[in-house]
């Protein structure tokens, strides 16, 4: 979409809600560049990454994606629930990791998606659905 075009659309709305999965410990490159246009609304993110929710990596996830947001919009909430991690993902990473075995960052990166990759499977599940359905309805009632 042509970004004037996208702006005019965005415009037209005081609440935005973007979702996304994680990609480079962070939301995904395309729902970031949506991100870096948005001015002046309310905004409400929900995320999907391969690690539990509760691994310290998901703090630096949501810090990264939240830190993009321009000053102008307001966050009312965000929330992030355990997806499934592709196998190509980790292929990727061990392929990388065997380039540039002097990157400590990457190799930790690795060893998480292997351990988390079996307890991955089938999420977002119905009790991740819940949650989410839970968690948003709490947002809109408070916005009434």
């Amino acid at each position: 979409m042509e970004e004037n075009k996208s702006t005019e659309i965005i415009n037209k709305y005081d609440l935005i809600i973007l979702g996304y999965w994680v990609e480079n410990s962070k939301a995904n490159s395309l729902a970031i560049d949506f991100l870096k246009t948005v001015r002046n609304k309310n905004i409400a993110l929900y995320g999907t990454a391969g690690t539990d929710i509760n691994h310290p990596y998901i703090k630096s996830v949501i810090t990264k994606t939240e830190s993009i947001i321009d000053d102008s919009n307001k966050l009312l909430g965000h929330f992030i629930c355990q997806g499934e991690i592709a196998e190509e993902v980790v292929a990727n990473f061990e392929i990388l990791v065997n380039a540039q075995p002097e990157n400590k960052m990457l190799a930790g990166l690795l060893n998480i998606f292997k351990q988390q990759l079996p307890l991955s499977k089938g999420h977002p599940d119905k009790l991740d659905i819940q949650k989410a359905k839970e968690y948003f309805d709490k947002l809109f009632n408070s916005l009434k």
